[in-house]
């Protein structure tokens, strides 16, 4: 597997002219290593003809056959979430496909999950994998069939969360012009009861780092400088974060 950088991707939003389990998440961010983790909070989809996904359906076959926990081959615990109503307000079936920062943060503070799986099945049997752990990128495989979806899923968590490399960050942090760059990524959120706002941890190069700092739109608390550099930062008018920081022309990934 390649290693990936510390920090977050949000996907790509799925089309429904792809009809397979994986959509059309993005085949560059395919096939990456996370760290191992203790345990895997798992999200069951399935992807419907017209290319969304259901989620949190009780009476769906591949949600039903992930409610008893099984560990994966290599003895990490996986608990399925089936969703309640505050779930699904703080998450949406879009959000969970394009495996969105913000919501997905929120949802993994409420269960105190630092890694998230979704595992969507496809009529045909085949399964694809979306992945994600704190401070990384989402990565994503296909499940290789063996006749056992949900064993090929297992299999699968196995083969992303087989242990990252952290000292790859700072390479996929270094873009172009010098190593500047021109996107940023969000490693994390938190509400600040100081500021009564939502605080989000930022992560990329220094340069653009410095970009957001001066932006009148936020307001930058602490900074640190190890790989990658980050700074933490609220919105002052309380809009979404990641639209503000669009229009402050900052890609995010």
């Amino acid at each position: 597997m390649k290693t990936p950088a510390a920090a977050f991707l949000t996907f790509l939003a799925a089309s429904s002219a792809f009809a397979s389990p994986q959509g059309s998440w993005p085949e560059d961010m395919r096939g990456y290593s996370l760290p191992r983790q203790d345990w895997i909070m798992i999200i069951p989809a399935t992807r419907l003809p017209d290319g969304t996904v259901s989620v949190w359906n009780r009476a769906d076959t591949w949600n039903r056959q992930w409610i008893v926990p099984k560990a994966t081959p290599g003895g990490t615990r996986t608990v399925a979430v089936n969703g309640d109503s505050e779930d699904m307000r703080i998450v949406s079936p879009d959000q969970i496909d394009n495996m969105s920062v913000s919501a997905l943060s929120k949802l993994a503070g409420k269960y105190g999950a630092s890694a998230i799986a979704v595992v969507v099945a496809e009529e045909t049997g085949d399964v694809a994998v979306a992945a994600w752990a704190k401070g990384n990128y989402a990565t994503w495989e296909s499940a290789v069939g063996e006749g056992d979806p949900r064993a090929d899923a297992l299999r699968t968590l196995d083969e992303i969360y087989a242990g990252a490399d952290p000292g790859m960050a700072a390479a996929a942090h270094a873009g172009t012009e010098g190593g500047i760059g021109n996107y940023i990524t969000i490693d994390g959120q938190r509400f600040n009861d100081a500021k009564g706002a939502m605080e989000y941890r930022i992560s990329g190069p220094p340069g653009l780092l410095d970009r957001i700092s001066a932006d009148p739109s936020f307001e930058v608390g602490s900074r640190n400088e190890d790989v990658p550099p980050s700074v933490d930062l609220t919105v002052r008018d309380g809009r979404d974060v990641e639209q503000v920081l669009s229009e402050a022309g900052v890609e995010v990934r």
